[in-house]
Order: C-alpha cells, then sequence, then structure tokens
C-alpha cells in the first residue's frame, strides 16, 4: 500500500490538485516517505473535519476520528460531537463516559467499552471511580492506527453479575494498577475469560463465585477456575494406580548435606521428597503451582511424573516408562533447575533406572461431573 501511495505523488497533476485543496504543497523530493504519507493524512483528515463540520475533543481527536468513525447518522444525532457520537454509537454515551474520553484523551477505547460491559447498566456506578490512567492507551502502539477489535460491538455480553460480584470486579480492577507488571488490557481479558467460563461451570458447580477482591487473589481463583473448566470440557478424571513397591522406592525421602561458603560439609541437612503424581487433581495442582503445562501428561502413557519438593520449591520431572530416561526437569515457570535440587533429580533418576521390574500402572477413569463436590 505504501507504494502505491508514493507512485500517486510522482503525479503532477495529483500533486497540483493536493494544493488546489489543501493549500499545502507536498515536496516528493525532498521530504521522507514516512513524513509524506503522514503528513497527507493529517492535511486529509482537516479538509474530512471541515466539510463534516465534527466537533473535535481538545486532545487526540485525529486518533479517535480515525480508529472510531461514529458515521453521519451518530454525528447528526449528537450535533456533530466527535465524542458523544462515538460513545452513543457503542451504547456507553453517558456524562461520566464522555468526561472520561475528554480527560484521558489517548483512550484505550477498546478497553472501556470491556469495562463498561462487565458492570453492565450499572456502568456508571463504578466506571468514575477507576483511576483515569487505567485507561490510557500511551505506548501501547507506535502509530495513530489503532489495532481496535470491533468483535465486542457484535456479541449481546450479559454476564448478568450481581452486586457484589461487580463490587469485587471494581476491587479486582483497581488493585492491579498497583502491579507494574501488569497490563491493563490483560486484567479485562482475564476477567472476561472468567465469567465465560463461569458460564459454562455454573452448569454443574453452580454455587461457584468470584469472590476475590485482590488482583492476585483474582489470579488464583481464575487458575482454580481454568482447572475445572478443562475437566468439564475433558469429561473424565483419571488415576493411576502404580505398584506400591515402585511408588514406596521412588518417594523415599532425599537428605542433601548443606555445604558451608567453602565448600565443607557441615550437619545440617535438606530434605526433598519425591512425590508421583497419580491424580487429575494432583496434575492440574502441579501445573497451577508451577505455572507450567503437566496437565495432559496423564493421558499419556508412556509418561511419569514426579515432583521433587523442598519447602515451597519443586522441581518437575517427566520420566519415560519404557526407557526409564529424564526427558525434562523444570523449576518454576519452565525455568532451569537450580543448583541444589540437581543432585536429587539426579538421586530419583537412578531409582528409577534401578527399578529391577517393568514400570506399570492401571489407569482407573470415571466422569468427571460426578466427582464434583456441591
Amino acid at each position: 500500500m505504501k507504494l502505491d501511495i508514493l507512485a500517486e505523488f510522482d503525479d503532477k497533476k495529483f500533486l497540483s490538485c493536493l494544493l488546489s485543496q489543501f493549500n499545502f504543497f507536498f515536496n516528493r523530493d525532498t521530504t521522507s516517505t514516512k513524513y509524506l504519507i503522514e503528513e497527507f493524512f493529517s492535511q486529509w483528515f482537516l479538509c474530512f473535519v471541515n466539510i463534516k463540520k465534527i466537533k473535535l475533543p481538545d486532545k487526540c481527536g485525529d486518533i479517535l476520528l480515525m480508529n472510531y468513525y461514529p458515521t453521519e447518522k451518530y454525528l447528526k444525532k449528537n450535533k456533530r460531537k466527535l465524542v458523544a457520537s462515538i460513545l452513543d454509537r457503542y451504547g456507553i454515551k453517558s456524562d461520566i463516559t464522555i468526561k472520561i474520553v475528554h480527560d484521558v484523551g489517548d483512550i484505550d477505547f477498546t478497553l472501556l467499552l470491556e469495562i463498561c460491559a462487565l458492570f453492565g447498566d450499572d456502568y456508571k456506578k463504578y466506571i468514575g471511580n477507576i483511576p483515569r490512567t487505567y485507561f490510557y492507551y500511551g505506548e501501547v502502539c507506535g502509530n495513530k492506527f489503532r489495532r481496535f477489535s470491533r468483535d465486542i460491538l457484535n456479541v449481546d455480553i450479559t454476564f448478568k453479575l450481581d452486586k457484589k460480584t461487580k463490587e469485587n470486579v471494581f476491587k479486582i480492577i483497581c488493585d492491579s494498577i498497583q502491579c507494574s507488571m501488569n497490563s491493563n488490557r490483560n486484567v479485562a481479558s482475564l476477567l472476561f475469560d472468567h465469567f465465560f467460563m463461569l458460564e459454562r461451570v455454573n452448569e454443574y458447580y453452580p454455587n461457584y463465585r468470584l469472590t476475590a477482591q485482590t488482583y492476585s487473589s483474582f489470579l488464583e481463583q481464575h487458575s482454580h477456575l481454568s482447572i475445572i473448566d478443562r475437566k468439564i470440557r475433558d469429561g473424565w478424571s483419571y488415576c493411576r494406580v502404580y505398584d506400591e513397591k515402585f511408588v514406596e522406592k521412588i518417594e523415599q525421602p532425599i537428605m542433601i548435606d548443606i555445604k558451608s561458603t567453602d565448600g565443607v560439609n557441615t550437619n545440617d541437612k535438606i530434605k526433598f521428597t519425591p512425590k508421583i503424581l497419580t491424580t487429575t487433581d494432583e496434575y492440574d495442582e502441579e501445573g497451577a503451582y508451577m505455572h507450567h503445562c503437566v496437565n495432559s501428561y496423564i493421558k499419556n502413557k508412556n509418561s511419569l511424573i514426579v515432583s521433587i519438593r523442598s519447602g515451597e520449591e519443586r522441581v518437575t520431572c517427566e520420566f519415560n516408562i519404557r526407557t526409564k530416561q529424564c526427558l525434562q526437569s523444570r523449576f518454576f515457570t519452565n525455568k532451569e533447575v537450580p543448583e541444589r535440587f540437581k543432585n536429587p533429580v539426579d538421586v530419583v533418576s537412578q531409582r528409577i533406572k534401578n527399578y529391577p521390574h517393568i514400570i506399570r500402572f492401571k489407569q482407573e477413569q470415571k466422569p468427571f461431573i460426578t466427582c464434583i463436590e456441591h
């Protein structure tokens, strides 16, 4: 597209037409490509605004118009005021949303739409109390043209949240702003995902509600809900039954000497406890705790998962049942195994390798719905 536009600027008649229309000369020879295109759209924008007699806000009117043009129908209805027209088109026109858009200027409009959708008809009660900085688009995108998802306009989003749930959502949003590593867009997406999942889960688990009031507790509850949702969609709960002697051999505690700073052994020891994962719940808990994907491995008949634990730390190890080889070992969030865990991993690997019999297990399964505790 850029090359096509530049080709037009080589046409003298086209340049002459631009000069007469915009009263501005576009010098193709001395102007950079980027500036030439930006200046063309800027001049076109001013001309369009004048012809349409659109009333722009003090800040970022060009961004709003280029990305969220409300159409003539809404401009006419709202006395040519751009902000009111855009909000009216998307069904969230009110004194408070108009003020928010004017205050923020460079606003993440999709985020504003999503938050209003979460609060439903009560959005006016909550949205004005959310710090304006939450809706700021900022440096997410380097130019004026936004990757705006219009899917939300075509979906009838009615979560039907009760008053308590809306209050919790409000608290979660406000608390998330304090998290420096957090993305405002991510919070809204997680909340949407949460309530879409909750609609499915409530068919089988009707008492499940959003009870979290902080961002961190919401992430924990969201992770738990994701597990339940996945189980419902999978349809089955699994349990592996290994030979008792095999389990006893592998799960013997491992005591490792603590060395001093100069490498000399002390009298202190660290205890490491291997745990063979056997149930769907244990696989799910390990994945949620370690922030990596181990859930589906329970259905791999050649896979054996051992969680080596010490205090609050763990390393998750996968072994091939047929070859008895360690395929991978991962620390929290798939990080490399810390030095203090390498010896225990080697010990467990040797135990499995030296087990004199074929590793066998009986896998039991039952419909997950019957496993839900009401």
